[in-house]
């Protein structure tokens, strides 16, 4: 512990804008911050246009964002900081309407990289837990690598480029594909349905770390892809076509020829990307594919290597392109990767897998 207090303590503190134009609320999270003694708050901005001018003379650590701003709403304030100067912008959401989740997962599609909930009410404990959260989230987002374009049409190889390092065959009458992503996932899966023809010839399962209330705005964001994507309900049977995506409070898996959901068990992460992959690779083997996109920890890593063993075609997020690689990488050192890929080219690859077989390249 006193190396950690030392080493903390010698490292310049990171340096937080935060974008709010209410008054209390300013006030109040910056009393927030002011309990880290490793966080140092600049001047606040008080609007979008205000937000813009500090981010890029001021150049912050990391960026906390109102999204209802006065003169320059959030969303076009993300998008002009993203393009000149790049900086990590963790996106604080107020009331939980579908308005206000539609719009924050246009601010994550902008560039935002982390959604966090205002607190909803007075209680201590609520506060207290807001407290623990924002800190963390902000010291976490403040080392995310960012790019002025994440997803850069000028950066994406052709497919062919793509799986010419591959000598495995392409995979034939896949079934089902399990994507797991954390954070920056809602991005980069939007990326990949959006470039993938509705309806798709197989069912899609998708579980993706996120907070109690936001599932339902990001299915309604999703559907924007032009996809079918719906919260299951337990017994459906997946059908090609329709994209399932987990509620927030339990983890989707798939049984014999269901969907199931299955609550927290102790203290694992929920919805659980290892339960849903753990699932697949039980009922489905071959006949699926796995995706593990963006995010922090491990959580999806010994489930894609389930689904490498039992035969799937298992792709994972690169580098470049993921805000936090930490699951996908972890996934390439396991061996559970057949291929690395940007998410465009994840997208081009579940296309190329659709398509039927039994042709020469097959």
């Amino acid at each position: 512990m006193s190396t950690n207090q030392t080493t903390q303590s010698e490292s310049p503190p990171i340096r937080v804008l935060i974008v709010e134009d209410s008054r209390v609320t300013r006030t109040y999270v910056q009393r927030v911050l002011s309990a880290a003694s490793d966080l140092q708050v600049l001047e606040p901005a008080v609007d979008g246009a205000d937000a813009v001018e500090k981010a890029l003379t001021i150049e912050p650590d990391v960026i906390l964002m109102d999204l209802h701003l006065p003169k320059l709403d959030g969303i076009a304030a993300i998008e002009m900081i993203m393009s000149e100067k790049a900086c990590p912008i963790v996106v604080m959401s107020g009331q939980l309407t579908s308005r206000d989740t539609d719009y924050t997962f246009a601010a994550l599609n902008a560039g935002a990289v982390d959604v966090i909930s205002k607190p909803k009410g007075l209680d201590t404990e609520l506060r207290e837990g807001f407290a623990r959260e924002l800190i963390s989230t902000l010291r976490l987002m403040s080392k995310v690598k960012v790019v002025t374009r994440r997803f850069s049409k000028s950066s994406l190889c052709e497919l062919s480029d793509v799986i010419a390092h591959t000598t495995a065959p392409r995979p034939r009458n896949i079934e089902i594909v399990a994507i797991g992503a954390s954070t920056g996932g809602p991005a980069a899966t939007f990326e990949v349905l959006s470039r993938l023809s509705a309806p798709t010839p197989f069912a899609v399962a998708i579980s993706q770390h996120i907070a109690n209330g936001f599932e339902h705005g990001l299915c309604s964001w999703l559907r924007t892809t032009g996809h079918d994507v719906r919260i299951p309900v337990p017994g459906t049977p997946p059908q090609p076509g329709r994209i399932y995506l987990s509620p927030a409070n339990a983890s989707l898996v798939t049984g014999p020829k269901h969907l199931e959901l299955v609550p927290t068990v102790g203290s694992e992460i929920t919805p659980n990307i290892d339960r849903l992959f753990l699932s697949v690779a039980r009922h489905y083997g071959a006949r699926s594919t796995g995706v593990l996109l963006t995010g922090m920890g491990d959580d999806g890593v010994r489930g894609l290597r389930a689904m490498f063993d039992a035969g799937a075609w298992t792709l994972v997020q690169d580098a470049d392109s993921a805000v936090i690689d930490s699951m996908p990488a972890s996934a390439a050192a396991a061996g559970a990767a057949r291929e690395i890929l940007n998410p465009a080219d994840i997208a081009r690859r579940l296309t190329e897998i659709a398509r039927p077989s039994g042709g020469k390249n097959d």
